[in-house]
């Protein structure tokens, strides 16, 4: 009886060791698809400014009020990471403000909107070699606002 045990022990490693495969080497890779879209996501920082004139911006782009949602929607649509800053003058309503704000979210899934007041763009801006500057891109986040929910 032993002996049969030990042959059934034997059969059963055989039929194991057979049946094992060799761990998987090497690196799994992405293929990602190549944009359609002429906004390729180059990781710029984006600004929405709302000038004392009415005027809003997209960095250097005049957009305006109306079609402001619609081209901050075509350039986070590759983006990775969907963050804005809105920079309103001191005359533009809170109610206004509130309301651009709201159809720009509206318009891009898990987007984070920065608004960058008057007071800390003068903090921000930086003079160095006769240019001057504003890094809006290394004002910090709260960790809660970049926690997907």
């Amino acid at each position: 009886m032993g002996a049969s045990i030990a042959g059934l022990f034997l059969i059963l490693a055989l039929y194991l060791a057979a049946d094992l495969k060799p761990p998987a080497q090497g690196v799994w890779l992405i293929l990602p698809r190549e944009s359609k879209s002429p906004e390729c996501g180059d990781g710029r920082t984006e600004v929405i400014h709302w000038g004392h004139d009415g005027q809003v911006w997209i960095n250097e782009e005049r957009v305006g009020v109306a079609r402001a949602p619609a081209k901050v929607a075509e350039i986070m649509e590759n983006r990775a990471e969907k963050v804005i800053f809105l920079i309103p003058s001191a005359n533009i309503s809170v109610q206004d403000v509130a309301d651009l704000a709201a159809r720009v979210n509206a318009s891009v899934d898990d987007l984070h909107i920065g608004m960058v007041t008057n007071q800390q763009m003068k903090s921000l801006t930086r003079t160095d070699h006769g240019m001057t500057w504003t890094p809006i891109d290394c004002m910090g986040w709260p960790q809660s606002a970049m926690i997907k929910r």
